[in-house]
């Protein structure tokens, strides 16, 4: 697997949300298994591009924490998990 991001646009409705969806949950199931995925859904999100950086961060924060456990504001936050040790 690659270490690039990936990157999907298109016109609303067309199922962008679907896909990635999909993608994550169903076909790449075994590809993300010790993957982080963190899905910003910007539909939903910031009205105001002000609001956009806060909005991201939130979202990696909330999720972060929710999925995996993970509370970037504890001075432990990233974990190399097969050597068990902790970087700030």
């Amino acid at each position: 697997m690659t270490t690039r991001p990936i990157i999907l646009i298109g016109d609303v409705g067309v199922g962008k949300s679907i896909f990635l969806r999909h993608l994550i949950l169903v076909d790449a199931v075994e590809e993300l298994r010790d993957a982080i995925v963190i899905y910003v859904n910007f539909g939903s999100g910031p009205a105001l591009r002000t609001d956009i950086a806060r909005y991201v961060e939130d979202q990696f924060e909330r999720q972060l924490l929710q999925s995996y456990e993970i509370d970037i504001l504890a001075g432990d936050y990233i974990l190399d998990k097969r050597a068990g040790q902790a970087y700030n």
